[in-house]
């Protein structure tokens, strides 16, 4: 374990050197906004999975992350009481609203028992495979990576920056992960230091595998817009094994999808 978190610690230099801090989004339905403050733009692609998932009536819209081909996750309050034919998703791109692959949504799942913000996970399942790189889950063996003792991530979002406008570029940004702490449902969460505000909510906590590479650990819940925020847990627990009870091919390599991103 400790080899473990050394080789991370070793590392986050360099990735913060080719990295760049997140900014927040705005929720679907109403909920607390949640989204990143104080990022930096990702001009390089390196989030490929980050997904903008837009609410078409008024244009509200949340983050989610590419898990599988076919399933976007975010968090339950941003696709509550949404029909998924009023949900679009823009997956693979830097620029909003331009690039990238445009998806429809044809089914909803949100975990049960979700209430108040307790078990905040949904899956947005793509009416069409999304051609890009997928983030991983992180598993319970690599729960050293968030344990909140001397741990940092990164928050990705669209969500709306320090001035409180919604920035042209996808944003991402460094945050010292706490330990984590159960909610008032005794629901585990990981707090961070800082960043998401509106419109990150559904977006991910991710942390450095050992190997290289990002795990998420976690999805956007609550925010205090760029003071701090919490995550459900996914990379551990009952969200974590609800989501791989939901898509039992969730490891597969899906042999056969393009190599390169298609429209």
């Amino acid at each position: 374990m400790g080899k473990c978190k050394s080789f991370l610690h070793r590392n986050l230099g360099r990735v913060l050197l080719a990295a760049v801090l997140a900014v927040g989004a705005v929720g679907l339905t109403p909920a607390p906004s949640q989204a990143i403050v104080g990022g930096y733009t990702d001009s390089e692609g390196v989030f490929p999975y980050i997904a903008r998932i837009v609410y078409t009536p008024t244009g509200g819209s949340c983050t989610g992350t590419v898990i599988h081909p076919l399933w976007v996750l975010t968090a339950a309050h941003c696709a509550t009481s949404t029909p998924p034919n009023t949900l679009r998703v823009r997956i693979g791109n830097t620029l909003q609203g331009a690039g990238g692959q445009d998806r429809g949504v044809d089914r909803v799942l949100t975990k049960p028992g979700y209430a108040g913000g307790h078990d905040d996970v949904a899956l947005l399942h793509l009416d069409l495979p999304a051609y890009v790189p997928r983030v991983r889950l992180a598993s319970p063996a690599e729960s050293y990576a968030w344990d909140g003792v001397d741990d940092s991530g990164w928050a990705t979002g669209w969500g709306i920056d320090e001035t409180g406008a919604i920035p042209a570029l996808l944003q991402y940004r460094r945050v010292d992960i706490r330990r984590p702490v159960a909610d008032g449902a005794g629901i585990p969460m990981i707090p961070v230091s800082a960043g998401p505000c509106g419109g990150d909510s559904g977006g991910p906590l991710l942390v450095l595998a050992n190997g290289g590479g990002y795990l998420e650990v976690g999805v956007l819940k609550a925010s205090a817009c760029g003071s701090s925020a919490d995550y459900s847990v996914v990379g551990e627990g009952g969200n974590r094994d609800w989501i791989r009870a939901q898509i039992p091919d969730l490891d597969r390599p899906h042999i056969g999808l393009p190599a390169h991103p298609m429209p």
